[in-house]
């Protein structure tokens, strides 16, 4: 079937998404509840291990996470010659193949997947301060995860709820079924390859902007509208000329998307009243009513990425780090897809059909 429509190949335990019920769960859990009971670094450890952590053991997590994000000054010094006219998953796919393989031998582990967690964020501190031109900002073992993350990002310590949305967005979005790029993975890793490989991979598949550049697609659409005042006629020229309306509608969810009522809820939050906030809350009521007008078959409703570019215009996180931010969370499945698929490893290899022509 083209493009693998519906077709099943492979058995997991990550995550089940029932589109038409709009749900999503991760090992059996609800996602909302996941992300409002449990810190990103809870649900990483149950991801990969299908278990929560003892304090004792989410502990170590914590501090496995902080030493890999101190890079080390041999590394540093190469990541200094990465250019920084490359876009920022690029930048990481440079950087991560650059990492010294001889811990990353296969079959793959949580050890391993740990330190690639922490390594991204460190490489986009560190590439964040090399565009600034400012010291690079070390670690702080009181942050969580998603804290650490803004303050490498942005050399200043983070509020609590900024951290607590960035926190929420990560478990939202660490894992969502065999899409794209977590399929690159499972593939990469039946040949044997290292993890590394797998997530470069993997990186280069949410690079396409059919994956993970929705978010900054929704941000242009926003700023193209301006204005509240502006939505009626906007969206009625848009719906017009058949043209999408972005951050609206799921390939899988046929009603609202589960990670989206979470993360609104979440970035209604803030104790902020911006204009572009309250923007981005107008657009929604307006455009899902007229969406079914126009299109009374399709159940079109905001999704993740609608919330997620609200999420980081609201947080101030440049706009060429939205799909590398989405990489960091996904980073999670992508390693829980490779430790699944070397549990029981055959090598995926699918067929193809011939349609050209035969010649004797």
């Amino acid at each position: 079937m083209s493009g693998l429509d519906q077709v099943v190949v492979a058995d997991t335990c990550l995550s089940e998404i029932e589109g038409e019920k709009g749900q999503l769960s991760l090992r059996g859990y609800p996602i909302g509840r996941l992300a409002e009971e449990h810190i990103f670094e809870e649900n990483l450890y149950f991801l990969l291990t299908g278990r929560y952590p003892t304090i004792e053991e989410i502990g170590n997590v914590s501090q496995q996470l902080i030493a890999a994000m101190q890079l080390d000054e041999e590394y540093l010094t190469f990541l200094e010659t990465v250019p920084l006219h490359l876009d920022a998953i690029s930048y990481l796919m440079v950087a991560l193949s650059a990492i010294n393989r001889q811990k990353f031998t296969w079959p793959p582990t949580r050890d391993q997947a740990l330190h690639l967690q922490g390594t991204v964020l460190a490489i986009l501190g560190q590439r964040q301060s090399r565009l600034e031109a400012r010291p690079l900002t070390a670690p702080d073992a009181q942050l969580n995860f998603a804290g650490n993350f803004l303050y490498m990002i942005f050399g200043q310590r983070p509020t609590e709820d900024e951290t607590k949305a960035l926190d929420c967005y990560f478990t939202l979005t660490m894992e969502h079924g065999l899409n794209a790029s977590s399929f690159t993975s499972r593939v990469i890793t039946s040949t044997e390859s290292d993890l590394i490989s797998a997530i470069v991979g993997a990186m280069g598949a949410l690079k396409g902007p059919l994956h993970g550049g929705a978010p900054s697609e929704v941000i242009k659409m926003l700023e193209e509208i301006g204005r509240k005042e502006n939505i009626d006629t906007w969206l009625k020229e848009r719906l017009e000329n058949k043209e999408k309306v972005m951050g609206f509608g799921h390939r899988v969810y046929r009603t609202k998307d589960p990670r989206a009522l979470m993360l609104k809820k979440v970035v209604k939050s803030f104790n902020r009243e911006e204009g572009w906030l309250q923007l981005a809350l107008a657009l929604e009521e307006k455009a899902e009513r007229a969406l079914k007008a126009y299109k009374p078959n399709h159940s079109l409703k905001t999704n993740v990425e609608f919330y997620a570019a609200a999420l980081f215009k609201t947080i101030g996180l440049p706009q060429d780090l939205y799909t590398a931010t989405f990489a960091t969370s996904r980073l999670a499945g992508w390693c829980a897809h490779a430790l699944e698929q070397a549990e029981n490893n055959r090598i995926i290899r699918p067929m193809s059909r011939y349609i050209g022509p035969k010649y004797e």
